[in-house]
């Protein structure tokens, strides 16, 4: 109900298979807070790799569902090794 078989096959590929899931659900999670509207965790899919630090997530509910809506990108910073922390970027068009 959360994650897309494509999400859940990447993260299989991954070493650390919860760090994966923890940083995707968190991303959703965000993203829904910010829209404020309802979305299928399944339409917004993130692909965590620890070696890239920005992602631009697949979030297929746009541009209907949220009018005025046109992208998103996620920042991750590692303030310690044990630690993960994201930035949700969101971005609207210039009215």
């Amino acid at each position: 109900m959360v994650f897309s078989e494509k999400e859940l096959e990447h993260i299989r590929t991954l070493d650390d298979r919860p760090l994966g899931f923890c940083a995707s659900f968190c991303c959703k999670e965000a993203f829904f807070k910010a829209v404020g509207v309802p979305i299928n965790f399944t339409e917004c899919e993130l692909f965590y790799d620890p070696a890239t630090s920005v992602f631009q997530p697949n979030i297929s509910c746009f541009p209907d569902d949220l009018p005025g809506f046109i992208g998103c990108s996620v920042r991750f910073f590692y303030p310690q090794a044990d630690e993960l922390a994201a930035v949700l970027f969101l971005f609207g068009a210039s009215s």
